[in-house]
Parts: C-alpha cells; sequence; structure tokens
C-alpha cells in the first residue's frame, strides 16, 4: 500500500473514531448509570436503593498461540554453504535454497527487480533465486517457497522433431479449446 494511501485511511479511521466518541459523549450527558453498575449513594439517580454486589467477570482465555511454521521461522533464507541472507517478496518462514546437485554452489552477487516488482537474488554463475508466496490450494493460503532458476544454453534440436513437436501443440491447443467450447446441437 502506499504511504499515501496509508496516511488516508488512517486520517479516515482517526476522524470515525473521533465521531463516534464525540456522539457517545454527547448523548450520555445526564442519564443514569447502565444497569448492573454498582451505585453508591453519592451518585445522581440513586434512589435509596441497596448497591449491587461487584459481579466477577471472567475474561476470555486468549487463544492458544498458533504453531509455528515448518522450515525456516525467521526471517532469513538459509544458503546451501551455510551462511543467511533476508527473505525477499515478504515470504517469511521460507524453507532453505535447495540448490541444483549438478551444479557447484554460486555465491550471490547482487540483487534485481523483475518486471513484476519481485526481488530475486543474482548468483556468480547468472543464476537467478527468489523467495515468495505462492497461493496453494490443497492448503487454501499462500506458502512461502523458494525456487532457483539456472541458466542454460539451448540445445539444437533435429528439424524432424521440431515439427512432432509443433504437431503436438497444436494437437494439444485444439482438444483444450474443444473441452473449453464444446460445441451445442
Amino acid at each position: 500500500m502506499s504511504p499515501k494511501l496509508t496516511l488516508g485511511f488512517l486520517l479516515s479511521l482517526a476522524a470515525a473514531t473521533l465521531g463516534i466518541w464525540f456522539l457517545n459523549s454527547s448523548s450520555n450527558e445526564g442519564s443514569e448509570p447502565p444497569s448492573g453498575l454498582p451505585v453508591t449513594p453519592g451518585d445522581a439517580g440513586n434512589s435509596g436503593q441497596p448497591t449491587p454486589e461487584p459481579v466477577d467477570v471472567k475474561r476470555p482465555e486468549k487463544p492458544s498461540t498458533p504453531e509455528p511454521k515448518k522450515g525456516n521461522p525467521d526471517r532469513v533464507l538459509l544458503l546451501p554453504d551455510g551462511s543467511k541472507v533476508p527473505v525477499l517478496n515478504g515470504a517469511w518462514g521460507a524453507p532453505a535454497l535447495d540448490w541444483p546437485s549438478d551444479r557447484p554452489w554460486s555465491k550471490i552477487i547482487g540483487r534485481e527487480r523483475d518486471d513484476s516488482n519481485l526481488e530475486w537474488y543474482v548468483h556468480a554463475d547468472g543464476s537467478r533465486s527468489i523467495t515468495q508466496n505462492i497461493w496453494r490450494d490443497d492448503l487454501n493460503r499462500f506458502d512461502p517457497s523458494t525456487v532457483v532458476a539456472t541458466p542454460i544454453k539451448a540445445l539444437p534440436m533435429h528439424p524432424d522433431d521440431i515439427a512432432k513437436n509443433k504437431a503436438e501443440q497444436e494437437a494439444a491447443k485444439k482438444q483444450n479449446e474443444a473441452t473449453q467450447n464444446p460445441k451445442k446441437d
């Protein structure tokens, strides 16, 4: 949320609270105390009735503290070399960075933001890593995750394989369209 929106929201909330307080305080002037409160002889409105005994009101119990998230409860990301760096994009509790086993560990040399305004770590070998909250339907909530993107050169393909892949993609596209838009008779 932008600072201007936050400030506007807080000012609106304060104005509404003051308005409610003012309305309640002006409507209660000269009225009798609410029933159930002790009345002492010096109170206006006491008609010689005995003072009610104070009532022991139990406060509701605090809800139990939620279980800590599995993984890393800190606001740091554990790296394969044992060092720690801050998590990115508010993904508190993100799991340790799972570096690909077929590549040697490459140190972080900087940060960058992508077109979606997500922040990524940049590694010396050109890899990128990110921590972010991903929506999971199975959990019905956002869940912190880590991703490593490693650059590799595109492998050349045989022309027959290119044609076969293109034909498979077109067939899948037609089948998907037929599923999405069934013909009505």
